[in-house]
């Protein structure tokens, strides 16, 4: 038969006989340990209230926050502008090899202009589509966060 060390039934007489209060709590009332569970939860709550709360709203104003959209759509038309330059140099660069003169399409304008709106329409909805996941709690990267990059 299992029978208990005498350090933990010393340790039960003890507290069984010891003192009749505990935390400035009597231990004889009928709602000691209601009590008792209530003080724990009111410090874990200012424990989370002094931790967690400036860390959730740091974040929360760093993912609500346009600026990273902002940003993103100031760049939008430079990228454009690059890309068209870039791919009407690897025309010319081409047409020269063959010969040919080099002559710029009279669509590129407005194809420049409808990539541009494009791209900004989807930096958009990029941006409040990362603002509704972190709003329903999903997994954002600190990258998502960061302004100024």
């Amino acid at each position: 038969m299992f029978q208990h060390p005498k350090n933990s039934v010393q340790s039960f007489n003890n507290f069984k006989n010891g003192p009749s209060n505990y935390g400035g709590r009597s231990v004889s009332d009928d709602q000691f340990a209601s009590k008792v569970f209530g003080d724990i939860a009111r410090k874990d709550w200012q424990d989370y209230k002094n931790t967690f709360m400036p860390v959730h709203q740091l974040f929360s104003d760093a993912v609500m926050n346009d600026d990273l959209t902002k940003q993103q759509l100031e760049r939008v038309p430079g990228n454009i502008e690059q890309q068209f330059a870039q791919v009407q140099g690897q025309m010319d660069a081409r047409n020269s090899r063959m010969g040919l003169a080099s002559t710029e399409s009279p669509n590129t304008a407005s194809s420049q202009g409808l990539a541009t709106v494009f791209a900004e329409n989807q930096a958009r909805s990029h941006g409040k589509e990362r603002r509704m996941a972190a709003i329903a709690g999903a997994n954002i990267t600190p990258q998502d966060t960061r302004v100024n990059q």
